[in-house]
């Protein structure tokens, strides 16, 4: 969509001002991004399709390693993340994150609940749903924690 409203653009002279493009070109960046920690492809998908929905830029990490680098370059909003991603808990990863930056994160498990109350309960700015979860239920966490809009903005994320 953003290419042909590009071309459109480019089409029309009066509006070939430098300006203009640079307006363009950070229409992108003002979008909140959630980081997807997920190795179950329907699973990212549904979340992928729920957060666009809302208008928000979702970016997919399969592996412990992946939710790192992906962690650094993209700087998310929010982080959407399966305890275990290979048989290993990302439980260290997410204390360290959240620690260090304070960046909200939804955990999504299979895992026991009382284990994942308590690791929710430790961390600032976490929330946890058990699988398979309400579709509905991870939308208002989603809102919640990005202020209910898909561009950054006002609002301000909750813990619970």
């Amino acid at each position: 969509m953003t290419i042909l409203f590009i071309v459109y653009i480019l089409s029309h002279k009066q509006f070939m001002s430098p300006v203009f493009f640079i307006q363009i070109g950070q229409i992108d960046m003002l979008k909140r991004t959630v980081l997807i920690a997920e190795n179950d492809g329907i699973i990212s998908l549904d979340i992928k399709n729920i957060l666009k929905s809302i208008d928000l830029k979702s970016v997919i990490a399969i592996s412990e390693k992946e939710l790192l680098e992906r962690y650094k370059t993209e700087n998310p909003d929010l982080i959407i993340a399966d305890l275990f991603l290979s048989n290993i808990s990302n439980e260290k990863i997410l204390r360290e994150i959240s620690r260090n930056n304070g960046t909200p994160i939804i955990i999504i498990t299979g895992s026991s609940k009382s284990k994942v109350e308590k690791i929710a309960r430790t961390l600032p700015n976490c929330s946890y749903l058990q699988k398979p979860f309400d579709k509905a239920e991870l939308l208002e966490l989603v809102k919640r924690y990005t202020g209910g809009k898909g561009h950054r903005g006002n609002g301000t994320a909750e813990s619970g």
